[in-house]
């Protein structure tokens, strides 16, 4: 049977290499032997060949084109269901589609529970990304420290101007060369966010490691990009990256996730007050992390003293039976 995998619509004009990550995920059970890329936006509209798929992901910015096309053999391990779209997937169609597809594995226990609400047989999986190490090792430590979209809040009033205001003119020159160092700029547009980013997170970590820390961001322009193997390209140098560092400080699941397959340290960082259908996509996953807690603009985390460089941190590996199992099913899939 000849073997899709899947891609990503970027209608706003901007591309989450992440879902990369995840594709490169899938990607380790069928190798080089692909035979479509497979847009997940419009599973319904494949026509071709019967092709084998595995279904890891967050469905769908566009629940209009669900369910997928007949021609489609999916395995459904790590599935999302945003609660945004959940009563259009799970219409009467869609509960028949799921159920012909059961057992049905997802990443999070909020997907188990709106499956199984509707009688889907289903389990909570984890993420495909937890499987990364299979391809990417930290076999070479750089010493390197990366924030990857750590996440930073603003509460739009006279306190949170006030210590904006107090950071900015106190720290001028250490947020001017934080500023250079996270965006490459020096226009009071990136000057307010270094501001901001050092006003939360120099509570936490020394002025050292900010500094000499890189930072990186998931989100890119899609026209930097001339095709889909090159975005590809992207999420591998990335991974490259990540397993090579020596910590890595994210609000990112698909960071955190293959930093964890990958045993690179990693601080997750929790906005606790984000919206329920973002925060929903962590139960089941928040148990496998580190966590650094956003509430109300401040960090908190358990740690004595400041994080700097020389800081260490080991992993919980509370993830390797979920990525022993996830494993064995696609492993098991490819070869049927």
């Amino acid at each position: 049977m000849k073997n899709g995998l899947l891609v990503y619509a970027a209608p706003t004009g901007i591309v989450n290499i992440g879902d990369y990550i995840q594709s490169l995920a899938a990607r380790q059970f069928i190798g080089n032997n692909i035979n479509y890329y497979i847009n997940r936006e419009r599973l319904d509209e494949f026509n071709e060949d019967e092709v084998r798929l595995i279904m890891n992901g967050w469905y769908t910015h566009e629940p209009n084109h669900w369910p997928p096309s007949r021609s489609i053999i999916p395995l459904f391990v790590a599935l999302h269901i945003s609660s945004l779209v959940k009563d259009q997937l799970l219409d009467n169609k869609g509960v028949q589609y799921f159920k012909q597809h059961e057992p049905i594995g997802c990443r999070d226990n909020e997907t188990v529970r709106i499956l199984k609400e509707k009688g889907i047989e289903a389990y909570f999986s984890g993420c495909l990304t937890l499987t990364l190490g299979n391809t990417f090792s930290t076999e070479i430590n750089d010493g390197n420290i990366y924030f990857v979209d750590a996440f930073v809040s603003f509460k739009k009033n006279i306190r949170s101007f006030l210590k904006l205001f107090y950071f900015g003119f106190t720290k001028f020159k250490l947020v001017k060369k934080l500023a250079k160092k996270q965006f490459n700029s020096l226009s009071f547009h990136y000057f307010i966010k270094s501001a901001l980013f050092y006003s939360q997170y120099s509570i936490l970590f020394s002025d050292d490691l900010l500094l000499q820390a890189n930072y990186i961001n998931h989100e890119m322009p899609v026209d930097i990009f001339a095709n889909e193997k090159a975005k590809f390209e992207c999420a591998k140098e990335l991974l490259k990256k990540y397993a090579q560092a020596k910590l890595v400080i994210t609000s990112r699941i698909h960071c955190a996730l293959p930093c964890l397959a990958i045993e690179t340290p990693i601080l997750y960082v929790e906005n606790v007050e984000q919206d329920e259908w973002s925060y929903c996509r962590l139960d089941g996953l928040r148990d496998l992390f580190t966590i650094i807690t956003s509430k109300n603009g401040k960090l908190s985390f358990n740690f004595d003293g400041k994080i700097n460089s020389d800081s260490i941190f080991k992993n919980k590996d509370t993830y390797k039976f979920l990525r022993d199992e996830l494993n064995e099913k696609c492993t098991s899939f490819v070869n049927e």
